[in-house]
């Protein structure tokens, strides 16, 4: 099956397909004005709900150790790493964040970073979506890379601080959100200390934070992240398997990740027959006449 443009009306998308032997079958749709207002009318809640998703586990626990995320469908964000590279190798910046809404891969970035760099010998991901207490960071850190762990909470920062500063680290705190009051303030004091100590005594070190909210911190160097490029979007559908007019998708989206993963996915399991974004678009309307069937699947598949 191949789709192309209607010469005579650029909305107009025009499916070709072999029925039997050298038979052809011709569908041309448009896809107007109204039609796209409904999509994107349902496209933004459900980009509202992927920030609102947060793991189901038990609070306080700390993920460490590597980041468990697959690279196999990684697609593009050369700019944003050349500039995370620089900032790696800026004898000033102590402090680098991602920050976006969520989604847009500001964890699968850092884990990229953490794979693919090589300057730094030793490394931790922490991952605190949980909530997790400072305590538990430096302690499994410090024991990570081979410093003595001292008794008393209150030395927890110092000896964080001092770790990084002796050697070449780099230190990963993914989902930093989670530690965030509504008012952006620590929930946990000792991270904002060991923060504010970082960026004012330093080393060679470096730590990454990924987060959809920045702490009230100075000493940053932010990186805001946004969606894939449109070819980057198109190239990541196109190895999925998904088909279509790509490009008028992906700008639909604005390049939204998760978002294109979550469609692909969907495509896969309701349209079987046809993984291709048309799939979508011609879906038919529902009895309220005012949400694509297709759309409201994909409310479930997020766990509205």
């Amino acid at each position: 099956m191949a789709e192309e443009p209607n010469a005579s009306n650029p909305n107009n998308i025009e499916m070709n397909a072999t029925a039997h032997a050298d038979s052809k079958v011709t569908m041309v749709g448009q896809l107007n004005a109204a039609e796209v207002k409904f999509i994107v009318d349902d496209i933004q809640p459900i980009l509202e709900r992927l920030q609102q998703i947060s793991p189901p586990e038990s609070p306080g626990v700390l993920k460490a150790g590597n980041p468990g995320k697959s690279l196999a469908y990684w697609q593009g964000r050369t700019a944003e790493i050349a500039q995370i590279q620089q900032w790696l190798t800026d004898k000033n910046t102590f402090l680098i964040g991602i920050e976006g809404i969520g989604g847009t891969g500001k964890s699968m970035l850092a884990t990229k970073i953490y794979d693919k760099i090589a300057d730094f010998p030793k490394r931790f991901w922490a991952d605190v979506s949980n909530g997790a207490g400072f305590s538990d960071l430096a302690r499994q850190v410090l024991t990570e890379f081979g410093f003595p762990v001292p008794e008393q909470e209150a030395q927890l920062v110092e000896a964080l601080v001092g770790c990084l500063r002796s050697g070449q680290f780099l230190l990963i705190i993914d989902n930093l959100e989670s530690l965030l009051q509504p008012d952006r303030q620590w929930g946990s004091l000792f991270y904002g200390d060991f923060f504010q100590a970082w960026v004012e005594h330093g080393g060679n070190s470096k730590v990454i934070v990924t987060t959809r909210e920045r702490p009230e911190l100075k000493g940053f160097e932010w990186l805001p992240l946004k969606g894939l490029q449109v070819d980057e979007g198109v190239a990541l559908l196109t190895v999925l398997g998904i088909r279509g007019d790509l490009t008028q998708f992906v700008e639909l989206v604005d390049g939204h990740p998760l978002l294109l993963r979550l469609v692909a996915d969907l495509l896969k399991a309701e349209y079987s027959q046809d993984q291709s974004i048309w799939a979508i678009l011609t879906t038919p309307w529902d009895s309220t006449n005012r949400r694509l069937s297709s759309c409201s699947s994909l409310w479930k598949y997020i766990g509205r």
